[in-house]
């Protein structure tokens, strides 16, 4: 999988980078703020949609890539870390999800809460969805933050130096 001589995956990566952790940062604003909930509306579940798309497209180039690098200990370990990030995706879907939902129409649509027998206070509900959009939200940055480093560190350690390189020959020129 190649875009203009590039693996795929070198630049799906950016897309991963940018939607889950807007997606866990707007779930965590919305989990925790409920004036910014309302101006949020559906999405912070839209963008998590959207999470949940582009990962296993960029697992699947990445597979794809795996096939074709040289597997070092590390690129092993990114390519473990990156199967990790689809199950977090999906919990902040379904987390954020059901949060909007149960807000829209406990909350919205009933101001004026009727409590049905056996059925749990409108707060512990409130609290139990609230405290599952931030743990799937903070397991979704924390996964992120973890597989590109791991990732960096596969293509750039030993290969980066933190002095400029001198040219080895006079018509050697950086770009």
């Amino acid at each position: 999988m190649e875009f203009n001589g590039l693996p795929l995956h070198a630049l799906l990566v950016h897309v991963v980078i940018v939607f889950v952790p807007l997606a866990a940062l707007v779930a965590l604003l919305s989990g925790l703020w409920a004036p910014v909930r309302h101006r949020l509306g559906v999405l912070p579940p839209v963008l998590a949609l959207l999470a949940v798309i582009v990962v296993p497209i960029n697992v699947q180039a990445g597979e794809w890539l795996f096939a074709r690098v040289v597997a070092s200990e590390q690129v092993q370990q990114h390519a473990v870390l990156g199967r990790t990030l689809l199950p977090w995706s999906l919990a902040l879907l379904v987390a954020c999800s059901l949060h909007w939902w149960w807000h829209r129409r406990a909350v919205v649509a009933d101001p004026a809460p009727r409590r049905r027998p056996g059925s749990l206070p409108r707060a512990v509900t409130a609290v139990v969805l609230a405290a599952a959009v931030v743990a799937t939200a903070l397991g979704s940055l924390v996964t992120v933050v973890r597989i590109g480093e791991s990732g960096t560190a596969a293509v750039w350690r030993d290969t980066y130096s933190p002095e400029p390189i001198e040219a080895e020959s006079p018509d050697h020129h950086r770009e």
